[in-house]
């Protein structure tokens, strides 16, 4: 039987109709969290068959794989957690939920530091990135970095 036909029919004989919201609302969910798997198991196929671009050791461009999939992972969960905040009806889970998509955003930090010492081009790639960025916005510095 197919959702659409199960929560019609208990629509149709009122069965907890509350409960029929809550299903709606945990079909959406979970059709998000299939999206985030589906993205992240794509990514992981795309780097794991990327060729390698130095003379690194094969560990160490594993590592490095690893580590941007990581990222890539954790803004992905951060963008669901702070979805699903704005779902909720309860203000006791949405904040529960903007806390952990918090956590992590310190994750991609701890990532980061990490690429940044083992990568030999991560931190000179990003740096021009920026300057880049700066250049092409007029942009100075990120918002709540003060001098």
């Amino acid at each position: 039987m197919d959702k659409n036909k199960y929560l019609d029919i208990l629509k149709n004989i009122k069965l907890r109709p509350d409960k029929v919201k809550i299903k709606e609302r945990v079909e959406v969910i979970l059709n998000e969290e299939e999206k985030h798997k589906n993205k992240i198991e794509s990514l992981r196929e795309i780097f794991t068959q990327s060729p390698s671009f130095s003379d690194l050791p094969i560990g160490l461009l594993k590592d490095m794989q690893i580590l941007r999939t990581a990222v890539i992972a954790e803004y992905d969960a951060a963008n669901l957690y702070e979805q699903m905040a704005e779902q909720s009806s309860d203000d006791n889970v949405a904040k529960v939920l903007r806390d952990i998509a918090n956590e992590e955003k310190q994750h991609i930090g701890e990532f980061e530091f990490l690429l940044e010492h083992i990568d030999p081009q991560h931190e000179s790639n990003e740096n021009e990135g920026e300057d880049e960025a700066k250049k092409l916005t007029g942009l100075d510095e990120p918002l709540g970095v003060e001098d």
